[in-house]
């Protein structure tokens, strides 16, 4: 009630009254409206039993009567709230009922969420483990330093000059897209001589391809100790870039053979990170022998690669993957999973955030969430996608049965992790295929009838798998070359039609259409 208006009220009743019933008012802590209906009853009651009184000595005496009558201000004000309580509708009743027993309930749950998290983070505190140990141990063979690529990686990255920032945005496209013909004779003499001050760098890297070893200590797992990986990755993202545009020097140069070499080398990079027990590092090394093996499809079908080049090319990428193209390992996987966990947990303990009830879906103990672990690593496979289809073996789904929130928030979607191995490697078979079938074309004059023949002719080592059948790659001779397709993820041969996404954009994977691996997709 506003200043003036409780003025108004109390401007015919003595000061003491109008005390009174503030003071009633007061002690009453109850809603404002309910508590101005009150205060406008007393005030009206005071003046009915001060109405017959003649002068202000009157008035005062009787007031103090009453407030004698009434008692304690406190007590009145007490008996009032729990009288308008009981007077009130039912249904608002229920809903303060309610409010009540959910308060208490939310109270209830934010105690057992603090006593359950910190018991919690109280399992994996104790018998600490250090998976950032076993897993730079995982990673480091049996060598010594001088057999250790990174060694001179981390030359190549120490003496790595950045591309100006107002060249940058012009290299950003795929190798070949923008050539050194293309460019102005400003911004070829710039990126000349962005080559030569990296010429060092450079070096660095063709002499760490030249070892077989390659391996990195890291200090974290979790994506809370990332910074660090993130920012090597980067690097050596970096340092593939820089071999990109190598190639394209040698290219406009038509220098065919010293660019093969080059994209070799670009490709080598892959191989080391591939060998990496950390699954981004693995993810990256993928990511460069993409680009390796575009840069080379987009060479040999634009420029006129001769027979040696390919049969140079072909024997080192043959040699590459000698003993097998590198799968992810499930017992590194399980080891940085839980490794992600006991990090995240220990090094961000935060008093409130234990006070959250949405951690008692998210944290389990350490015994639970090992025990989660392995079972699920226990589950998983190593089937091509085709197998996993025919099959109808676990999938991410079932496996979600052994239910743990926790490591299911950790755990890596194995499915698709091993999916994209197979592609990768089926990828890097069609290269292969592809050099081969160019290398006879030039020796015989024609296309082989399949693929058969490369083998027996010791072209190839062996038939490109196609992981989406039970059968090699699809090759289709045609009036103008060839063909050579994987049928992609519907499982079904389209006959080369090229895959689309959602939106209509062709890509080399997708639901619809095959993955076209020959002709060149925008060559």
């Amino acid at each position: 009630m506003k200043r003036n208006e409780t003025d108004k009220l109390f401007e015919n009743l003595p000061a003491c009254a109008a005390d009174f019933i503030k003071i009633v008012i007061k002690k009453m802590r109850y809603h404002k409206k309910v508590r101005r209906e009150v205060m406008a009853e007393l005030a009206a009651h005071f003046e009915d039993e001060l109405r017959d009184c003649k002068t202000s000595d009157e008035k005062e005496q009787k007031a103090q009567q009453l407030i004698e009558k009434f008692g304690d201000a406190k007590l009145l004000g007490v008996l009032l709230r729990r009288g308008k309580k009981r007077c009130r509708p039912l249904w608002l009743k229920t809903i303060s009922h309610a409010c009540n027993i959910i308060f208490m309930v939310y109270i209830s749950i934010i105690v057992l969420a603090f006593i359950y998290n910190a018991w919690a983070v109280y399992t994996w505190s104790t018998n600490d483990i250090d998976y950032v140990k076993i897993i730079n141990q995982l990673n480091r063979p049996k060598r010594t330093h001088a057999d250790n690529a990174w060694e001179y990686y981390k030359r190549a990255i120490e003496s790595y000059v950045e591309i100006p920032k107002e060249f940058e945005e012009k290299l950003k496209c795929d190798f070949c897209t923008v050539k050194f013909d293309n460019l102005s004779k400003v911004d070829e003499t710039k990126l000349e001589q962005w080559l030569q001050q990296n010429e060092a760098s450079w070096q660095y890297i063709v002499k760490a391809t030249t070892l077989r070893y390659y391996w990195r200590n890291v200090s974290g797992l979790s994506p809370y100790d990332n910074e660090e990986n993130s920012k090597h990755n980067k690097q050596m993202k970096k340092l593939e870039k820089l071999g990109i545009w190598i190639a394209e020097k040698e290219v406009s140069r038509e220098d065919y053979k010293k660019a093969m070499n080059t994209l070799l080398t670009v490709m080598k990079i892959g191989k080391h990170l591939l060998s990496s027990k950390i699954t981004l590092e693995y993810l990256v090394g993928t990511d460069i022998n993409c680009w390796g093996e575009s840069a080379i499809l987009r060479i040999v079908a634009n420029y006129p690669v001769d027979r040696d080049c390919l049969a140079i090319t072909l024997r080192e990428l043959e040699e590459m993957y000698i003993n097998g193209y590198p799968m992810l390992d499930k017992q590194d996987q399980e080891i940085e999973m839980l490794g992600c966990m006991q990090s995240s947990i220990k090094n961000n303990w935060k008093i409130y955030e234990q006070l959250n009830p949405s951690l008692l879906l998210y944290r389990w103990s350490r015994p639970s969430t090992e025990k989660r672990a392995r079972q699920f690593f226990e589950k998983v496979d190593y089937q091509s996608p085709f197998e996993r289809n025919k099959d109808q073996q676990i999938t991410n789904e079932e496996i979600t049965l052994f239910y743990n929130p926790m490591s299911d928030f950790w755990r890596p979607s194995w499915n698709t992790l091993i999916e994209l191995c197979y592609k990768q490697k089926t990828r890097f078979r069609a290269v292969v295929t592809i050099l081969a079938l160019e290398r006879w074309k030039i020796v015989k004059g024609i296309y082989p009838e399949n693929l058969n023949d490369l083998v027996s002719a010791e072209y190839l080592k062996e038939l490109p798998m196609d992981p989406y059948s039970d059968k090699p790659l699809v090759y289709k001779k045609t009036a103008d070359g060839f063909l050579l397709y994987s049928i992609s993820h519907n499982f079904i041969d389209d006959g080369g039609v090229l895959a689309k996404n959602k939106k209509g954009e062709t890509k080399l994977w997708a639901n619809e259409g095959d993955a076209v691996f020959w002709p060149v997709m925008g060559k």
